[in-house]
């Protein structure tokens, strides 16, 4: 599932391109202590420019509510606004 944010730029292979899209799947979750979430940071025309995996523990994990929750946390842990 994607969600737009405020645009970032960053660099691929010498050029400037803004992303505009954050991808946001859950790859793990323990059902008790932690979940594990793949990102990827895309184009208006979806082309990905950035990816990893956030790792959500501790208060943060039994606190989510939800996927609001999930999303503005995974914004949160890589300094974006969504919009």
């Amino acid at each position: 599932m994607t969600k737009t944010i405020s645009a970032v730029s960053t660099w691929i292979n010498g050029a400037a391109v803004t992303a505009t899209k954050l991808f946001l799947k859950c790859i793990d979750d323990d059902l008790d202590v932690q979940a594990v979430y793949y990102y990827e940071l895309r184009t208006s025309g979806d082309v990905k420019v950035a990816d990893g995996n956030l790792t959500m523990s501790g208060s943060d994990y039994t606190s989510r509510t939800g996927n609001t929750y999930t999303w503005n946390w995974a914004a949160g842990e890589l300094g974006l606004t969504l919009t």
